[in-house]
């Protein structure tokens, strides 16, 4: 914000702008008081009263002319510095999502903070695309839906991995009154666009950036706001999306008795969608309070269950590190190495968290390197070494070698318990019935109706919180340290209510939501046969009807219906999932309740 101008004489002096006019209100100031101790008697023929509004008339004077001289040589030199913090600094950012592979209609937000007006923005953004698939972007579900924008252009490019969209809030006059306002620091960030991912089957498990690019695209978009055809350029801060992974090994966390535990066994648990040929294991522990001898890494129960004696090659060896885990067990094992190549191999495990035995190592606990007092856990890592021939925690299938989802071990000797709060982030009340699970661990509870959770057992260490609610959405993770004790707290979490989605199109429907109580059952595969055989009013939508999409209400549909309900066959074609039109259907829909707003 711009200071007004103030002329004397010759000079022209910058002042401060009303935002800053309470500052020098006298009113605006705490009364003073008199010092402790201090005894003062009025003059004669004055009273307390009259000589005390005397002297506090005359000292607001003069601490008024002072506080304005100040405040003008202030205004001179840090021109706008008063008002700075009454208005949100322009930011974008990108929000959280997770999801499994293969799963599809995972949304994602962009929000947004402004400190004037916008008329128009542009947002460019790059995704893994070898793991992500773009299906939309744009303004449904957003902010904007209120405000009609009458310009949004969304362009995706799945090959490269980029998407862009551009929106104008009024096309036919740009900078008029219709826009986003600015924001204060106090208010919510506003979303401005909603973004749809699919999951690639298959897909790694892990963390992958979701990032605002500038100059990406031909021609170039860039992340810009828009005030009356003047670019602004935001602060841009990029989201994650967290891929929960099918390939995952698990080591056990295990609870001891210090002092009078000798040795733990400390399972590793696997989960992979495809048989195994073979597997590596890295794990660093700490040489001065651990000890595991190569003769203690046994293969799992499991693995011996399914392949006995088949195990072609199995040999563990322990290396010394630099560091302060300076142990380093690596666990090498094929199934099938030498001819006959019989093929065998360690069938597939997709439970989650994993639950299939691949390895059990019996560490030993050197009681006496222990300081019972000071330790809360010793930590067993599945780090990855960067030098070649390194042999990692990976999975081998076929000829391939997998990164699975490392979820590191530990052995603790107290846990602790972890408590926070979830609120609108809109109006500060509490927020019930949110869903709080930690990573790792997978620790879960639900906040009360006040917004108050509670996670009890925790094993000491570092977390993520993750919070889900329906029609809600989390700007991200948050970040705790955990000890034992009841003394942790996280930080007060704001979620985002999600505003109204856009509505459907005129002629919209949902196939197999037939009858009018807006869900897809068995009452609606009944409904067909009722009014193609027993004489029936025929369906209110009979587009939603054609279930099978040959553009016919026959029997064949209810057939179809039946088999996805109870014969595991394939659902309803498109539009199934949500509300849409076919250009191509010839049938009527004179009402569709599932698509009613």
């Amino acid at each position: 914000m711009r200071p007004t101008v103030m002329t004397m004489g010759s000079s022209t002096f910058p002042i401060l702008s009303t935002c800053c006019s309470t500052c020098l209100s006298p009113t605006a100031r705490r009364p003073r008081s008199l010092s402790p101790g201090r005894v003062t008697t009025p003059p004669s023929g004055t009273t307390w009263a009259a000589r005390s509004e005397e002297e506090t008339l005359m000292s607001e004077k003069k601490t008024t002319g002072i506080l304005r001289r100040l405040a003008l040589l202030l205004a001179m030199f840090l021109p706008g510095a008063f008002c700075e913090e009454l208005a949100a600094a322009n930011v974008l950012q990108v929000g959280y999502a997770s999801a499994k592979p293969g799963d599809d209609r995972v949304h994602m937000t962009i929000t947004a903070t402004n400190d004037e007006p916008i008329h128009g923005y542009s947002l460019a953004l790059a995704y893994p695309s070898g793991v992500l698939q773009m299906t939309d972007i744009g303004v449904c579900g957003t902010h904007l839906v209120e405000l009609e924008p009458e310009f949004v252009a969304p362009r995706i490019d799945n090959e490269l991995g980029i998407a862009h969209l551009a929106v104008i809030i009024e096309f036919e006059a740009p900078t008029g009154e219709n826009y986003l306002e600015p924001l204060s620091p106090q208010d919510s960030p506003r979303i401005v666009a909603r973004l749809s991912f699919r999951v690639l089957p298959g897909a790694a498990g892990g963390h992958y950036p979701v990032r605002l690019v500038d100059g990406i695209g031909a021609p170039a978009v860039y992340n810009r706001f828009s005030n009356a055809g003047r670019s602004i350029r935001p602060e841009l801060r990029n989201g994650t999306f967290f891929v929960k992974g099918e390939n995952v090994l698990a080591l056990d966390r295990r609870r001891a008795f210090c002092g009078a535990t000798p040795q733990m066994v400390i399972r590793a648990l696997a989960s992979h969608p495809d048989p195994l040929d073979g597997f590596s294991i890295g794990i660093s522990f700490d040489c001065e309070t651990l000890e595991l001898d190569p003769d203690d890494a046994l293969l799992g129960t499991d693995v011996i269950a399914s392949l006995g004696n088949q195990v072609e090659l199995f040999q563990t060896d322990i290396d010394t590190l630099p560091g302060p885990m300076d142990c380093r067990s690596r666990t090498g094992v094929i199934f099938d190495r030498v001819p006959p190549f019989l093929g065998q191999n360690l069938l597939p495990s997709t439970n989650s968290p994993p639950t299939q035995e691949i390895m059990r190592y019996t560490f030993r606990l050197k009681s006496n390197a222990i300081d019972c007092a000071d330790t809360e856990k010793l930590d067993l890592i599945l780090e990855e070494l960067e030098q070649p021939g390194s042999l990692n925690t990976t999975f081998i299938v076929g000829s391939s070698s997998i990164t699975p989802v490392r979820e590191h071990g530990k052995i603790y000797f107290c846990t602790g318990t972890l408590r926070g709060r979830v609120v609108d982030a809109l109006t500060g009340t509490g927020l019930g019935g949110v869903r709080v699970v930690t990573i790792p661990e997978g620790i879960n509870a639900t906040s009360s109706a006040n917004g108050n959770f509670v996670l009890v057992d925790l094993p000491p260490g570092d977390y993520s919180l993750e919070y889900e609610k329906n029609g809600y959405y989390s700007g991200g993770l948050l970040d705790v340290p955990v000890s034992c004790g009841n003394e942790n707290n996280a930080e007060e979490t704001g979620l985002y209510a999600l505003p109204p989605s856009c509505p459907p199109p005129e002629g919209s429907f949902r196939r197999g939501f037939i009858n009018s109580d807006a869900r897809s059952d068995l009452s609606d595969a009944i409904s067909i046969f009722n009014y193609l055989f027993r004489g029936f009013a025929p369906p209110e939508c009979t587009a939603a009807a054609d279930v099978n999409a040959d553009n016919r209400l026959d029997i064949s549909d209810g057939i179809f219906m039946l088999n996805f309900l109870f014969g595991n066959g394939p659902p309803p074609y498109s539009p199934y999932e949500e509300c849409g039109t076919d250009p191509d259907s010839t049938l009527g829909c004179v009402r569709s309740y599932a698509c009613e707003q």
